[in-house]
């Protein structure tokens, strides 16, 4: 399916027509504004104004604004644009930014509008300064220091790593260039991994005796990355904010086992990856040695997978792919003894059937599956089938992304219904997906709202599968400087759709859709014109672990 998006990505068909229609020299706009500082409210000196297309060339040569941060751009065509101001001191900054750094929002000029204005607010930027310290007072050289912004994605909100830093001798650090917002201030000790770093000194008399496990500093977040609700620190525009930070040291548990159906002398790597969606630490690797035997130091409790996946080439054989993936809840005590049983993975390959408008459009089209781990999307080796490889056993949501006016009628893995609800993959499975693809779609165009006012920049999301409780295929966009959003290439059928503010700071998106199921839109699609509808902006909630 497709979507009215605001993402970096963005299809070229609309740059397309634009320059077709500037060229035959069919109706001209203009883009005009104003660009100011966005806590003062005055006109902001000495920046340069850039224009780009979604394909990010310049439509137009930089313009400097006058002293009232006017500006103007002309002979442009109906389309979207990314518009940015840049300064030496703090680089590129672009049009409303979203609290997502991945996203941009784009200036839509739509064809009823000969003349677009805005107002161009930009942010002061800040920074972030402070000194680690180990739990003896003495400073930390050579900390690794992480910012982190709490996002919403996959149908829940998880920490999304950012800005980074090391201390110098005195244990100092310094993160520049810093968008206002909401932030979490990680620190470090020499190479963490899931957490554990550096084993800690013992305070007082070593007792050489003793069988205690030793103790781990960990990574340690202001304010606590763990705590419910999540609390971020505030970054102020235009402001220098300190946080020092006193490395945490804790007992740790080891991990000890084996991978089973090793091929003999053959070892391999396994990565132990933490569950939580707020865990803010890289997963831990290690090896195997050649009768599979593994061992894990320094894990923190909770809830992880041990995961293996290992590609073979036999001499005389086809090419062999094994995987394993064993869950494991670590608590204060070791474990010994994990079986982590290889397998063969699933592969499914992805064929399209198409009535025939839309035989044309198949290549286009995007499929993957979603599990509780991640997204996996369907590709294409040469002149291959377009195949989803190397496959977990266990449950996925369909995931479909089409062109404008494409949309998937059906889809089957076996006698399972792929479209509706989740389908079951297991070890070993050679399956075949046949994707039925129709344009016989519909659409839906609307308004995020809030007291009878409309929302520039809400994230809107749409329930293309599952249920509020148990949500399949999702897909997000924002909605544009006016309050508007649409999605495209909808097979007929009922959808539900949200919309919230993300302020950047303490509200990223809600805990779980099932917590808001009460406060849904719903839209029934059909074919031919598009569905309209208003979305109530959501009440702001804070996100219980």
């Amino acid at each position: 399916m497709s979507v009215h998006s605001r993402l970096l990505a963005v299809s070229f068909l609309s740059l397309a027509a634009a320059s077709a229609q500037a060229q035959h020299g069919e109706k001209q706009f203009s883009l005009r504004g104003q660009v100011v500082d966005g806590v003062s409210g005055r006109p902001l000196a000495g920046v340069e104004i850039g224009l780009d297309g979604i394909d990010w060339q310049p439509v137009a040569e930089p313009i400097t604004p006058d002293a009232q941060g006017r500006f103007v751009f002309n002979n442009l065509a109906a389309g979207e644009y990314i518009l940015f101001a840049r300064r030496p001191d703090f680089g590129t900054v672009y049009f409303d930014e979203l609290p997502d750094p991945g996203l941009i929002q784009t200036v839509h000029i739509k064809p009823e509008q000969t003349v677009k204005t805005v107002l161009f607010r930009v942010m002061p930027r800040s920074a972030l300064t402070g000194t680690i310290r180990d739990e003896f007072s003495d400073p930390v050289e050579g900390a690794n220091v992480i910012l982190y912004s709490a996002v919403w994605v996959d149908g829940r909100v998880s920490l999304r790593s950012g800005q980074q830093s090391g201390t110098d001798d005195r244990g100092r650090y310094r993160i520049g260039n810093l968008r206002p917002g909401g932030y979490f201030v990680c620190a470090s000790h020499g190479g963490a991994n899931n957490g554990a770093g550096t084993v800690a000194p013992a305070a007082g008399p070593v007792d050489f005796a003793s069988r205690a496990a030793p103790r781990f500093y960990v990574q340690t977040c202001f304010p606590d990355a763990s705590a419910s609700p999540l609390a971020p620190l505030q970054l102020s525009p235009g402001r220098q904010s300190e946080i020092n930070l006193t490395l945490r040291a804790a007992s740790t548990a080891s991990l000890r086992g084996r991978v089973l159906n090793l091929p003999p002398g053959i070892g391999t790597g396994i990565r132990l990856v933490h569950e939580d969606a707020f865990d803010t630490a890289q997963p831990l690797f290690t090896g195997t040695s050649g009768d599979g035997k593994f061992a894990l130091q320094g894990v923190l409790p909770g809830r992880y997978r041990l995961e293996v996946e290992l590609n073979l080439q036999p001499p005389d054989d086809p090419p062999k792919h094994l995987v394993a993936r064993v869950p494991v809840e670590i608590g204060g005590a070791n474990l010994e003894g994990i079986d982590v049983p290889l397998e063969s993975p699933a592969f499914i390959d992805v064929v399209f059937r198409a009535t025939e408008p839309a035989k044309a459009e198949a290549e286009t089209v995007q499929i993957g599956l979603r599990s509780s781990s991640g997204s996996y999307w369907a590709q294409r080796e040469g002149k291959g089938p377009l195949r989803l490889t190397a496959l977990f056993a266990g449950s996925y949501w369909l995931l479909t992304r089409t062109k404008q006016s494409t949309c998937v009628q059906s889809a089957k893995l076996g006698d399972q219904d792929a479209l509706r609800g989740a389908v079951t993959v297991k070890s070993g499975m050679a399956g075949q997906l046949d994707v039925t693809l129709s344009k016989d779609c519909g659409e839906i165009r609307g308004r995020v709202v809030s007291d009878g006012n409309t929302v520039p920049n809400a994230k809107v999301l749409l329930l293309v599968s599952g249920s509020a409780k148990e949500p399949g295929n999702m897909v997000t966009d924002h909605a544009d400087d006016e309050g508007e959003f649409s999605f495209s290439g909808l097979a007929p059928g009922r959808y539900l759709l949200w919309a919230w503010r993300e302020d950047g700071a303490s509200f990223a998106g809600p805990a779980s859709l099932g917590s808001v199921e009460g406060q849904a839109s719903a839209a029934l699609v059909t074919k031919g014109e598009p569905v309209k509808i208003d979305v109530p902006l959501l009440q702001q909630e804070k996100q219980p672990r």
